[in-house]
């Protein structure tokens, strides 16, 4: 999959190859809100943030600053990657089981909260997620 996306966008190598890491890391998680991921910074261990492939949106700096390429940061690239191997594998965008800790999904609608809010949050949910501890996603 990494090859193909390599092979159709080769000036997002390097940002592919990160995004490979965090999947290989189990840092991409899908929230209940349809092709919505929390995914784990791999810079700052205690952060996560939202991504939307439908609106094609990460909450993380490169993506908001508009520092990745055609908006192609690290996180959208490891969420889709996450998608397209379950939708192939015939599982529907689900990622694969083994996460540390439970994660129960909600409505996954966060637009009640401002950005920064949204953050926060989802900084606690990665803090328990990686501490093993039951985590809800609103």
């Amino acid at each position: 999959m990494a090859r193909r996306a390599r092979e159709h966008r080769p000036d997002l190598s390097s940002r592919i190859g990160r995004a490979v890491q965090l999947v290989e890391a189990g840092a991409v998680h899908r929230n209940s809100k349809p092709k919505s991921f929390l995914v784990a910074s791999q810079s700052q261990p205690r952060v996560g943030y939202f991504v939307d492939l439908e609106r094609r949106m990460c909450g993380c700096p490169d993506h908001q600053q508009g520092g990745a390429p055609g908006g192609w940061c690290k996180h959208l690239i490891a969420a889709c990657l996450v998608y397209v191997a379950n939708e192939e594998a015939g599982e529907g965008g689900s990622p694969a089981s083994g996460n540390p800790g439970q994660v129960t999904p909600g409505n996954g609608d966060y637009s009640h909260l401002s950005p920064h809010e949204q953050e926060r949050l989802l900084t606690a949910q990665v803090e328990a997620w990686r501490s093993g501890q039951p985590v809800m996603i609103i």
